[in-house]
């Protein structure tokens, strides 16, 4: 699959409406949120390292025209299998 240039517009689809937050959550999102480090960051990238594919990151001038602001598409659609989650779910898996 080749990668469309940045010049390029991708092309957008749309998804369903993401269900609403159950009762149970917290209210604050932040009360149990436990960020990583860079050296987890880091560590996290060696142990991935030959496994994923290095997919671009895209613009689109449409998206920025609308926004007013300059958006940065991360393409992981491009992973292996098309999966979004495969770096994660490799590294907690390693």
């Amino acid at each position: 699959m080749m990668a469309r240039p940045i010049d390029q517009e991708p092309r957008l689809t749309a998804t369903p409406a993401m269900p609403a937050a159950s009762a149970s959550a917290p209210a604050s999102a932040d009360a149990s949120l436990d960020l990583p480090s860079f050296d987890d960051v880091e560590a996290a990238a060696r142990r991935i390292e030959g496994q994923a594919h290095r997919t671009p990151v895209l613009t689109s001038r449409t998206v920025d025209e609308r926004l007013g602001a300059r958006v940065f598409f991360k393409c992981e659609n491009f992973q292996r299998m098309g999966a979004f989650k495969f770096r994660g779910a490799f590294n907690a898996l390693s």
